[in-house]
This record gives structure tokens, sequence and C-alpha cells, in this order.
């Protein structure tokens, strides 16, 4: 059985953060619904009660540094 953890490569997923197709907070929820989905098979990530939060206010600074997708760095969001 092949699993795949994340259903875009990380290449596709950055691309998609620059050039703000879709919104840094949708793509860290979108990751914990996978990571929620794979890692009962995969038990590769701890649990955290505070990475969404702390997550939820990196992605806001982010948002607040970089509102214009052309000006955002190579890794923006990564």
């Amino acid at each position: 059985m092949t699993l795949l953890v994340a259903p875009v490569s990380l290449t596709e997923q950055v691309g998609r953060l620059r050039r703000g197709e879709t919104a840094l907070e949708a793509e860290i929820e979108r990751s914990f619904e996978r990571l929620a989905e794979v890692n009962p098979q995969i038990r590769a990530v701890l649990p955290d009660p505070r990475l969404r939060e702390r997550l939820a206010a990196e992605a806001a600074a982010l948002r607040e540094r970089w509102p214009d997708p052309a000006d955002r760095p190579p890794l923006y969001g990564a």
C-alpha cells in the first residue's frame, strides 16, 4: 500500500502560496486535516496542543510582512 502524506508536492504547494492562489491559513488547515488522516498509520508527529495557535500567528505575521504575492520569498509559507 502506498500512502501519500501530501496530496501535492511541496514545490506545487509553495508555488500556490507565492502566487497568492491559496491562503497560508487554508494550507495550514489542510495540512492538519491530512495529518489527522495519516498520522495514525505513520506515527511520525507527536501531539502539540499549541501548534495550531503558533502556526496561525506565524501565518498572520507572514501575510502582514508580504501582503503582495509578487514580493514573497521563494520559500514563503514552507
